[in-house]
């Protein structure tokens, strides 16, 4: 079986839920995590504030849900969630409700269970494009080709509006991997990044992402990149992301953080 074959499957994911939060701390990428969430919260501000229109989002791969709190907080005026995991739906769904409870104005949404790269067809019914596209730390899921799956979100994006994707990059050599730590394999067409542990077994692993493809496909569909950095120069910009000190990043940790990225892309109006 190669890497994209199971998919399809939504227990694919399911499976790489994050763990409850009281076993996050002892997680070996917790710090890796943290500032993760913080780097994301950074990248869909930006996109908001570039974005033109009634900030109509479309949160493809959204999960379970865990990215709410900072549409609320950034003022949009309604939210689309799409995953093939309904289980992780039906979480996004709870926790919407308690949003909800929590503060009597905030944007409507709706879900949708399917493949990211079936989304124009699964949103065919809906009235109005999207003024933001997000597709944050799950673009090296998709199964079909690159260019196709942007060519057809593409549909889905207002002129003017703003696609927001995080993911893990190719490295540009094997001088930015901290060596005993990570090792690139082959699995199928997908280049896989793999964290050792101490003992050299594998921790954990990830398909990578060739932003050169990226920014080509969309330049190539009227684009223009807008911002673009790595996580670890967010995480290392004072007061950007509070609470994460450069001391507390292992040397793993830093070259993992140097492989992840942010983009913003504005689409012509």
């Amino acid at each position: 079986m190669t890497s994209t074959e199971g998919r399809d499957d939504p227990r694919f994911y399911r499976g790489r839920l994050r763990e409850p939060r009281s076993q996050r701390v002892s997680d070996p990428l917790y710090q890796v995590r943290l500032v993760s969430n913080r780097a994301k919260n950074y990248w869909l501000r930006t996109g908001l504030e570039h974005a033109s229109g009634c900030l109509r989002v479309l949160d493809l791969g959204c999960g379970r849900g865990g990215d709410l709190f900072k549409y609320h907080h950034a003022g949009i005026a309604h939210y689309h969630g799409l995953d093939l995991d309904g289980e992780a739906l039906h979480e996004a769904q709870s926790r919407y409700r308690q949003l909800r409870a929590r503060y009597r104005r905030t944007f409507s949404a709706r879900w949708t269970q399917g493949r990211m790269e079936d989304a124009v067809f699964l949103l065919r019914n809906e009235p109005h494009r999207f003024d933001l596209l997000s597709c944050q730390l799950a673009l090296h899921y998709v199964s079909e080709s690159l260019r196709h799956v942007l060519l057809s979100w593409d549909q889905l994006l207002a002129p003017g509006g703003a696609l927001v994707v995080s993911l893990l990059r190719f490295p540009h050599d094997l001088d930015e991997l901290c060596g005993p730590h990570f090792r690139l394999q082959r699995q199928g067409e997908d280049r896989l990044l793999c964290r050792l542990g101490p003992a050299g077994s594998r921790e954990w692993q990830e398909p990578l992402i060739s932003v050169h493809e990226l920014r080509r496909a969309l330049e190539g569909l009227g684009y223009r990149p807008l911002q673009s950095r790595s996580f670890l120069s967010l995480a290392e910009q004072e007061g950007l992301l509070p609470g994460v000190a450069s001391h507390q990043l292992s040397a793993a940790d830093r070259s993992l953080l140097r492989l992840y990225e942010g983009h913003v892309f504005l689409k012509s109006g």
